[in-house]
């Protein structure tokens, strides 16, 4: 038998907690059960571990999320929470502040600004700046040439039947 040398220990206090948190798991379990979210042993396990980190409103937040994604699955779930843990996400403004820089790195992302994006520009060469269409000095020179051309060729016609 194993006496209790710890003086300081209040009985009282450790049993406040436990049934504290075991209001947040029942509160937790039973909400992911209503949503349809099946949980196995393992998963029961990891949610009283997150239970104890977070609290159910946090965890019914992770659950509105992974619904809202159509991801209505415990890893999904264990998956945001997990990112929370590594963020110290600790109440439901964190987890807003949280989005809002994620949107925001998003927007970035998708505007071509931030890292991982160039901001070099392309050359583009003289040639495709030149107007496609030819000049009016052109356009002379084609006709008098096309002219010369015609006056000759009917010249030669000419001679042929003179001779």
């Amino acid at each position: 038998n194993i006496q209790n040398t710890n003086y300081y220990h209040d009985d009282n206090k450790e049993s406040k907690s436990h049934v504290l948190v075991d209001e947040e798991f029942k509160v937790s379990y039973n909400f992911l059960k209503g949503e349809g979210i099946p949980l196995s042993e393992i998963a029961i396990t990891e949610l009283g571990e997150f239970c104890d980190s977070f609290g159910s409103e946090l965890i019914k937040h992770a659950a509105h999320k992974a619904i809202d994604e159509n991801k209505p699955k415990w890893n999904y779930i264990k998956a945001i929470l997990k990112s929370w843990e590594k963020q110290k996400v600790k109440t439901l403004d964190d987890v807003a502040a949280l989005d809002r820089r994620f949107e925001m790195s998003k927007n970035k992302r998708l505007n071509g600004s931030g890292p991982g994006r160039s901001n070099r520009k392309e050359i583009v060469p003289e040639w495709l700046r030149e107007d496609v269409e030819p000049t009016k000095k052109e356009i002379e020179k084609q006709n008098s040439q096309s002219i010369d051309e015609e006056r000759e060729r009917l010249q030669e016609v000419l001679n042929k039947y003179k001779s």
